[in-house]
């Protein structure tokens, strides 16, 4: 018999539809007196009959669209939305008409072929159809959310387009769901097996969130793999102020609470992580190959990396580890100790899958202090107010115009976050440090993104102030001096290679970004 979810997707698997798109399975119950009046099995003959359609009073299940059972890839997402059924928009007719790049999407869709983009409603190859105009602002909003955690707006739409599926209990289009019954759900032969699927995975640990007919999936809330979210019962909203949107964002990033412990452990002196052996020889003349024995508390740290999600697949560490980020976090100082959960959790990816294929490299990082240190970071994460949105304290920095200086013109300011480090910036008329990194540090606390069309603009010194906000650590801002126009360039150069630990690259404004 297999899985549910080989039971679901061989179901429409081969399925290609006829006369029309109505699972045979399903035709034989829909075809009864009791439930055919529900359905439209013709196709509209033009554009203003499927216009008709759409705004008939008593809405119907159409037969010529292609099902919509679910979306994304079922046997890898680890998140899966419950919903009704699919939704109804006068253009669906035409999305889908003969090539159409919708068309070929939503049956790879139906049949589960390999996707680059599993939850394929959101490519935006597809940007003017209804699918894309429906589920595109609900990714962006997750998105945004997971940009205050260190993820840049296009990984985490990437992310979210692997990690998430959704499964409708009705697999077929209408404008209405007021005539989908509970009898009719329990008739259905495609219902039953979609309940099955979401059923099975809930079992087998992955986030289910119901908004719909709740009932109708026989789950229960219960208060961590399967949670019924009430404020979204007629309009699906998964922004990051909704509960949908603190369940997602908290299951797309890895557990805290999973390598906090190890913090002290790590710490602590004399702490045995493990030790070189081999290399002697054995019976026959061999030579056993030297190997690194880790410590029994060493392994359970890395085997509480896997479980707790700290070594995502959804990003190339193979390609990162070369890069400017993974070099700074790993040698600047105060990096690891302003660094974003997501940054912590590529730098541990890249430092546990590093070690399969470079024997000691988790060793190293421990002598180091770089693991050590990575850990307190997890720690200190761990201890703040989490995902919850906290408003921005008044004040929430002291200031100190130092002698001479002035916010009225032209200058350089400094931050100094107390354990953590400096950032040297500079400013004008118009961008004064005082307004512009309030805005920005309060978007990021309330888990919204950095600007409209932007989300993803926050740099490294906006997270680690709204961290060092969260962590209660002091934080001052210094007006240091106001350069003559032609200097200034220079000077703040000069000011970021003496003490500006939290630069990253060295460069003017925050690795090369206008000041702000």
């Amino acid at each position: 018999m297999g899985t549910a979810a080989d039971r679901l997707t061989e179901f429409w698997g081969g399925f290609e539809g006829g006369r029309h798109w109505i699972h045979p399975a399903d035709e034989a119950i829909l075809r009864q007196d009791r439930y055919d009046a529900r359905v439209r099995w013709d196709a509209p003959e033009n554009q203003t009959d499927a216009v008709d359609e759409f705004r008939r009073e008593r809405s119907r299940l159409q037969a010529s669209l292609i099902p919509q059972p679910y979306i994304g890839d079922l046997r890898r997402a680890d998140i899966v939305l419950c919903l009704l059924n699919p939704g109804l928009d006068p253009g669906n007719w035409l999305d889908e008409g003969s090539r159409t790049v919708t068309r070929a999407l939503k049956l790879s869709g139906l049949h589960q072929a390999p996707l680059a983009s599993p939850f394929w409603c959101v490519d935006p190859e597809i940007a003017n159809t209804g699918a894309f105009r429906w589920w595109w602002p609900k990714f962006a909003a997750l998105a945004d959310g997971l940009v205050a955690d260190g993820w840049s707006f296009d990984e985490a739409m990437s992310s979210l387009a692997q990690r998430v599926a959704c499964v409708e209990i009705v697999a077929y289009h209408s404008r209405r769901s007021n005539l989908i019954s509970d009898d009719l759900i329990a008739a259905l032969p495609s219902s039953q097996l979609a309940i099955e699927f979401v059923r099975e995975r809930a079992t087998e640990g992955a986030q289910v969130i119901l908004f719909r007919s709740h009932a109708g999936w026989g789950l229960a809330d219960d208060g961590d793999r399967v949670r019924l979210v009430t404020d979204s019962q007629r309009s699906i909203n998964v922004g990051p102020d909704t509960q949908a949107g603190g369940i997602i964002r908290r299951r797309m990033n890895p557990d805290l609470a999973a390598l906090a412990p190890f913090a002290d452990a790590f710490a602590a002196p004399g702490f045995f992580f493990g030790e070189w052996a081999g290399g002697q020889p054995m019976e026959g003349g061999a030579v056993q190959m030297p190997f690194f024995s880790m410590s029994d508390p060493a392994q359970a740290f890395v085997t509480a990396a896997y479980d707790g999600g700290w070594v995502p697949s959804d990003f190339s560490w193979t390609d990162w580890h070369g890069a400017k980020e993974a070099t700074r976090l790993q040698r600047e100082p105060g990096a690891v100790e302003a660094a974003s959960v997501r940054q912590l959790a590529k730098l541990l990816t890249t430092l546990i899958r590093g070690d399969r294929f470079s024997e000691g490299t988790l060793a190293s990082a421990f002598e180091s202090g770089l693991l050590p240190r990575i850990l307190r970071r997890v720690a200190e994460l761990a201890n703040l107010t989490g995902y919850q949105p906290m408003e921005l304290p008044d004040p929430w920095f002291t200031l100190t115009v130092h002698d001479g200086a002035s916010l009225e013109l032209p200058g350089i300011y400094e931050w100094v976050i107390q354990g953590v480090g400096s950032y040297i910036g500079r400013y004008t008329r118009g961008t004064r440090p005082t307004r512009q990194y309030t805005q920005n540090v309060r978007n990021l606390l309330a888990g919204r993104g950095y600007r409209a069309g932007n989300a993803a603009g926050f740099r490294r010194i906006h997270v680690a102030l709204a961290d060092a906000v969260r962590a209660g650590r002091g934080i001052e801002l210094h007006i240091l001096e106001n350069p003559a126009a032609g200097n200034i360039g220079a000077r703040e150069m000069a000011l970021i290679a003496e003490r500006g630990t939290l630069n990253g690259t060295g460069q003017p404004g925050g690795d090369g970004a206008p000041p702000e």
